[in-house]
């Protein structure tokens, strides 16, 4: 929705997928003002890659599908699981901050989580955290590490 929005108000937008193959990739290249591009928020380099000559970031991007917890969460460290919070939620704010940094962009707008600004013990955040794999806390850290990233954002 954000890019079709920019797009048709006239602004050039740079987009990032997982898969330029996907058909939502491939839609959104087909809209005038839009170059879409292969890349992750997981990976550092991708993130320099594509943010190289934006101005701005909006990181509208989420889980899909949810990461239901595992029972070996127990003892494993997060950030081994590619599809986990903490890597997704956590690790790619980080990574976004990092190339915001080297490539000169000047403002970052994150969209986060539906209840990230709720008491970290209510109902439904402890829901969440049961039933998605803490992404609520994850998408709070991130939150915070912009906040003291020094970069001038915005988080909706």
């Amino acid at each position: 929705m954000v890019v079709r929005q920019l797009a048709a108000e006239g602004t050039p937008v740079l987009a990032l997928a997982r898969s330029a193959d996907s058909d939502a990739a491939r839609e959104l290249a087909g809209l005038a003002n839009v170059e879409v591009r292969q890349g992750d928020v997981r990976e550092l380099a991708s993130l320099k890659s594509a943010a190289a000559g934006c101005e701005n970031i909006v990181a509208c991007y989420g889980m899909r599908p949810p990461r239901f917890p595992k029972l070996s969460d127990i003892w494993t460290d997060p950030f081994e699981d590619a599809a986990h919070p903490a890597n997704i939620n956590f690790k790619g704010v980080e990574n976004i901050i990092s190339a915001s940094k080297a490539t000169g962009v000047k403002r970052v707008v994150r969209l986060t989580g539906l209840s990230v600004g709720l008491s970290p013990w209510s109902p439904i955040s402890i829901l969440f955290s049961i039933v998605l794999s803490f992404s609520n806390m994850w998408n709070r850290r991130g939150e915070m590490l912009l906040r003291e990233s020094g970069l001038d954002y915005t988080i909706v």
